[in-house]
């Protein structure tokens, strides 16, 4: 039975932390669509990475309807997820950074 606690808590920090995304990433939807005119903006669209210390929260470049797995530049994204007494909280900052043209 705790494993599968553990796999409910893990489920829904990556639906939580997803969702912050979304809703922080909506204004900034123009920008997204500069950069790539086809981007459609979904859940797919993030690559939760957890190393040590703060989860990751990479923006998925898009093909063909389906996560290509490159991350996206011009738009970095600061995640936290804090959980506790059943409750799952997801905060994410999107901050637009220089494109480096190589």
């Amino acid at each position: 039975m705790g494993s599968f606690r553990v796999v409910k808590q893990r489920a829904h920090a990556r639906w939580a932390i997803k969702e912050a995304a979304y809703k922080a990433l909506t204004p900034s939807l123009p920008l997204l669509r500069s950069m790539q005119p086809d981007y459609r903006l979904t859940f797919h669209s993030f690559d939760l990475v957890h190393t040590r210390g703060a989860p990751r929260l990479d923006i998925l470049r898009m093909k063909g309807g389906s996560s290509e797995g490159e991350q996206l530049e011009g738009i970095s994204l600061m995640s936290s997820l804090s959980h506790d007494a059943g409750v799952v909280v997801g905060v994410v900052l999107a901050q637009q950074t220089a494109i480096q043209k190589g």
